[in-house]
């Protein structure tokens, strides 16, 4: 028998032999796999500390290899990504690396990267002011971007005198919770429009950044009553207009109590 062939042989012997002697396979575990919770949870922070290390590489292999070990990490890993730069750790590939992980097809970590982006630009006098450049750079073009495939899709984008975006409007059959990440970097707009279109209620939490925004349309869409909850983080709404959405009396007066001020118009 081959040194390969044993190897995988191996544990299946073992099993055998603990079975005939009578010992309970359910209380036996082999040593090269114990491990606590607590060693497991050391071992993927340092793994994850030895990538983000790596992502300055001056090998482009290494680097690449390290940036794709963590965006296979989705989502979770971005709040690890976003502790990095506030520490000013490898701050400019990571924010690189966010740009890249929010462009993704994964929809959770897209937006979960945008709102790490959109929030180290709103919290910059934590950082240094190097790395508060570089966010502001990185902020800046997460918006052309978002702003240029807003324009692809036919919405129509108004600006004040300050080129601040405040009011966009959509109208479009294929704009649906996955194009609305589109807006997370807005924090300027005070008016939108999504009426006609194919966002959900699972969409509306995409809006939670967007603290600025005064008037919300999502008349003739996939957004239910229950769903209008979503809307708690947005403080300044004083106008959501709900046509064709059939808004129960109990939500109503949740939307009432939780953002005060608030006229809801469904009919």
């Amino acid at each position: 028998m081959t040194t390969c062939a044993l190897s995988i042989r191996l544990p299946f012997l073992t099993a055998i032999v603990l079975c005939a002697a009578g010992i309970d396979m359910s209380l036996c575990v082999l040593a090269d796999e114990i491990n606590s919770p607590s060693e497991i949870s050391v071992d993927r922070t340092t793994e994850i500390d030895r990538l983000i290390g790596e992502l300055t590489s001056r090998s482009f292999i290494q680097s690449d290899w390290a940036a794709r070990r963590l965006m296979s990490r989705g989502a979770s890993i971005v709040p690890q990504l976003t502790t990095a730069v506030r520490n000013d750790i490898a701050a400019e590939e990571i924010l690189a690396l966010l740009t890249r992980m929010s462009e993704s097809n994964d929809s959770d970590m897209a937006a979960s990267s945008l709102r790490a982006i959109t929030n180290l630009r709103q919290h910059q006098d934590q950082l240094s002011s190097g790395t508060r450049r570089s966010v502001e750079t990185v902020y800046r073009n997460s918006i052309r971007s978002c702003l240029a495939q807003l324009s692809l899709i036919g919405a129509v984008i108004k600006r004040d005198e300050h080129q601040n975006v405040i009011e966009v409007r959509v109208r479009s059959k294929d704009f649906g919770d996955r194009q609305l990440m589109l807006l997370l970097s807005l924090t300027t707009l005070r008016s939108l429009d999504l009426r006609d279109t194919k966002i959900t209620d699972a969409g509306l939490r995409h809006l939670a950044s967007l603290t600025e925004l005064v008037s919300l349309n999502c008349s003739d869409t996939l957004v239910t009553s229950s769903g209008l909850r979503e809307l708690e983080p947005l403080q300044q709404l004083k106008e959501v207009v709900a046509y064709r959405i059939d808004v129960t009396p109990a939500d109503r007066d949740w939307l009432r109590e939780h953002l005060p001020g608030v006229t809801i118009t469904n009919r």
